[in-house]
């Protein structure tokens, strides 16, 4: 998996924004290009606009969760995709599994029949 670090570039802007922000910009994609195994695992987001602007982003597993718990209070009467919590994933490979299960996620709220994107 590529590194957090390596990953920036200069025509992307580093944002510590979540992805719920209450930017004006709808968000077109998000997409996990990597991980960094720090004090806890953080995934490098690329986000793309309606605007085609892209901006990176780090989350940790544990900021997707309460994302997931808070849309889940917001869209309350709406159901969402679920969401790969850590004791649905085996032991072993479960980085790459939960890389490819959250990518999955964000891809089926944004692009999906939701109300949520």
């Amino acid at each position: 998996m590529s590194a957090i670090s390596h990953a920036r570039s200069t025509s992307q802007t580093s944002s510590q924004d979540s992805l719920s922000s209450g930017a004006t910009r709808p968000i077109l994609r998000a997409t996990i290009l990597g991980f960094s195994r720090k004090n806890s695992n953080l995934y490098l987001i690329q986000v793309t606009h309606s605007d085609n602007e892209r901006s990176l982003t780090e989350k940790s597993f544990e900021q997707f969760s309460k994302l997931h718990s808070h849309l889940q209070k917001q869209f309350a009467s709406l159901t969402l995709p679920e969401f790969p919590h850590w004791w649905h994933l085996p032991f072993t490979n479960s980085d790459h599994k939960r890389f490819r299960d959250l990518n999955h996620y964000m891809e089926q709220i944004l692009n999906g029949s939701y109300e949520v994107a």
